[in-house]
């Protein structure tokens, strides 16, 4: 496994999972536990762990080879790009 205090948590948490897959776990399997390890590389546990289990389905995709959607990925942030649009003046 990679030294945790150089990698971000969602670095070693892909970086866990990957080797999961390649082991033949299964990702329900691990993924509490893989989640959990990532974690502890950080002080800000809390933020982290909101962001990680907010695109948990991203990382199920990913892990599966199926394309995510955009929401799926970035669900907070899609939704703050679509407030802050702001309509370019009519000429």
């Amino acid at each position: 496994m990679p030294a945790a205090n150089r990698l971000s948590p969602p670095e070693l948490l892909a970086e866990m999972l990957r080797e999961d897959r390649a082991r033949g776990f299964g990702f329900e399997d691990v993924w509490d536990e893989d989640l959990e390890v990532a974690l502890s590389s950080t002080s800000d546990r809390t933020s982290w762990r909101s962001a990680l289990e907010a695109t948990q389905d991203a990382w199920r995709s990913s892990w599966s080879n199926t394309p995510g959607r955009r929401s799926q990925l970035t669900p907070d942030l899609a939704d703050d790009a679509r407030e802050r649009t702001v309509p370019s003046p009519a000429h």
